[in-house]
């Protein structure tokens, strides 16, 4: 009876703080939704079911878009800027909400960054699942020891100690301080009272001992519990606002897309054909670079390959200059007269003549996204890794259109890219459907 008694004690207060997270995520969802509003930045975006819901512009958070191609950045909690500090003061920072962050810039494709949003997301979620159980868990343990008040016998103190070294091997290869550092540390101070308790004899000093264990394994929930979801809550809100804005904006890119597929499908056929051997060299460059000693040969073969990146009388000078201010997070103002591939082979050709191999290879990777990208079956190879349950549908469209390419059936890609178009259009642009 006591077990199942104190079970349901622990299922009640495991319903309170799920309501407490409820309302807490309610109040960021509002007051993210307030400062869009205030900013001028407010805009409507799509959820992962492709409804409308309240966002904010790309601008608005900060994300350089240009047609596929996104350079956004996110913030992580700074680990260098907490070395070096005991677990106390990094308990106080954290209790007052100031937990330290850096700037993660990167560049990405449209449907990719989409898909890296959801993973950011349901890895929230799984965390907050995961944490409801290790609650579960600790306050099951607290009420066992709690509801005794004296007498403890060894296989209670033993039990309650299981309990908390559980837990500490379900935190102990998380990322952020509030588990990583401070619950550690204090579920190490309560497993360490319980063993003292537990080596002393029955009576006062063990019921004092395991008291004060007692109130530790309190803390410690707490600092999983609203600690946590405090961090957490306006994160996710305002990451769940950046996914909704670049659903909309990847469902507009996909219509102009497959508009411009649906117009020329032997063109766009012909054009990915004549790609491939792009693909090839750059995989040849980053062999090279893996197995070469000297830069020169390198060089050499960046040199000569460099006539087929070339589109036309386009500037490569000036795409460098907008590449590196993308990289800055700024975004350039994008001309059709810019050669982006010829400026990325001149940023390869640069990084490796300064011995930059780790930067060269970055440059390859995103020129080589820089060829593949509006292809028709890096679109549908891309577009169905976990796709949004609303693209069902198109994806089949698509695919059906890229086998199309394949047999050189151009009509009949033509149609089946038409038709994937006249489905994603109601969700790029919902007001004209």
């Amino acid at each position: 009876m006591g077990s199942d008694r104190i079970k349901e004690q622990a299922n009640e207060a495991a319903d309170r703080s799920s309501r407490q997270r409820r309302d807490g995520f309610r109040k960021a969802r509002a007051l993210h939704e307030g400062l869009a509003r205030m900013s001028g930045d407010f805009s409507l975006g799509l959820d992962e079911n492709g409804s409308q819901t309240g966002s904010r512009t790309l601008k608005g958070f900060h994300i350089v878009a240009d047609r596929w191609y996104i350079r956004m950045g996110f913030r992580k909690e700074d680990q260098e800027r907490l070395k070096g500090r005991s677990w106390q003061e990094i308990e106080a920072r954290l209790k007052d909400g100031d937990v330290p962050r850096k700037l993660v810039r990167f560049d990405t494709h449209i449907v990719g960054a989409v898909r890296m949003m959801k993973h950011l997301r349901t890895g929230y979620q799984r965390e907050l699942a995961q944490s409801d159980a290790l609650l579960r868990l600790l306050t099951e343990a607290n009420l066992a020891l709690g509801e005794k008040k004296r007498g403890y016998s060894m296989s209670d103190i033993t039990a309650g100690i299981s309990a908390l070294q559980s837990v500490d091997d379900a935190i102990s290869n998380k990322d952020v301080a509030v588990k990583r550092i401070v619950a550690r540390m204090r579920i190490g101070i309560a497993i360490h009272k319980l063993e003292k308790a537990r080596g002393l004899p029955g009576g006062g000093q063990r019921d004092m001992e395991v008291s004060r264990a007692l109130a530790v394994m309190v803390s410690v929930r707490n600092r999983l519990s609203s600690w946590r979801d405090r961090q957490v809550a306006g994160i996710v809100e305002h990451n769940l606002q950046k996914e909704c804005a670049l659903r909309l904006e990847r469902d507009k890119w996909l219509f102009s897309q497959l508009s411009r597929f649906a117009e020329i499908p032997q063109a766009v056929h012909e054009y990915e054909l004549k790609d491939g051997s792009k693909i090839e060299a750059l995989e040849q460059m980053r062999k090279m670079l893996r197995y070469r000693k000297h830069k020169e040969p390198v060089l050499e073969f960046i040199k000569s390959q460099a006539e087929m990146f070339r589109a036309g009388s386009r500037d490569g000078k000036e795409a460098e200059k907008l590449i590196a201010l993308a990289d800055a997070g700024v975004q350039p103002k994008v001309g059709l007269n810019v050669d982006y591939q010829i400026g990325r082979l001149r940023a390869i050709y640069r990084s490796i003549l300064n011995d930059d191999k780790e930067r060269a290879r970055e440059h390859i990777d995103s020129l080589k996204l820089f060829v593949r990208a509006n292809k028709p079956s890096y679109i549908l190879e891309e577009l169905g890794k976990e796709p949004d349950p609303y693209l069902g549908p198109v994806l089949e469209s698509i695919g059906r259109a890229v086998e199309a390419l394949n047999a050189r059936e151009y009509d009949a890609a033509g149609r089946h890219f038409a038709e994937a178009r006249d489905r994603i259009r109601r969700f790029a642009y919902p007001s004209a459907s």
